[in-house]
């Protein structure tokens, strides 16, 4: 089966936003610059407080661990934001060549092959960690690359359905295994 489409700006972020929710080693990372970002913001707060005022009060104590929490909880929304707004701009330099423009997938019963106007690769089946499905997405994960289908250059949801089913049943015929899937 081949599928053949337009990656997207749009597609670019959903595929980097999908990474930064789906990876053990990008959330490992996240988790820490979170924890670090946090501390920092409540040390901040108390150094400053504490050397205007000359002394330490329970209340500045208090109000550095109230902004270190909050500063923790709006994190995530700072990083997607950074995300939204500079990917764009590095897409629009040619920073990440091939990641938008035309893009043909063809499944075999060996894996997947991939073609760019700068990139021509091949897969295979037992190199493939996982499929990640979004309302408007088909992730296929494996080392690299990493293949980001829309669901719209499917013509029809039965064709999407069964283009997932294909991917499902080569990938079990080849491994022996079952192909860990995740829903977002």
């Amino acid at each position: 089966m081949e599928i053949e489409y337009t990656n997207t700006t749009e597609d670019a972020l959903a595929y980097t936003l999908f990474m930064s929710k789906s990876s053990p080693y990008l959330q490992g990372q996240k988790r820490r610059s979170r924890l670090i970002y946090s501390f920092a913001i409540a040390v901040f707060y108390f150094a400053i407080d504490s050397m205007l005022k000359f002394q330490i009060k329970w209340s500045t104590v208090i109000v550095s661990l109230l902004f270190g929490v909050i500063s923790y909880l709006v994190y995530p929304l700072l990083t997607e934001y950074n995300v939204r707004k500079t990917l764009p701009k590095l897409l629009s330099e040619d920073k990440y060549k091939g990641t938008t423009g035309r893009i043909k997938v063809i499944i075999t019963k060996e894996g997947l092959q991939n073609f760019t106007d700068s990139f021509e690769g091949k897969t295979y089946w037992g190199a493939v960690l996982k499929m990640g499905l979004t309302k408007d997405h088909v992730f296929i994960v494996s080392p690299s690359p990493i293949y980001s289908i829309p669901r719209h250059a499917c013509s029809s949801y039965e064709q999407c359905s069964s283009f997932i089913e294909l991917i499902k049943s080569n990938y079990h015929d080849s491994t022996g295994e079952e192909l860990p899937v995740e829903s977002y």
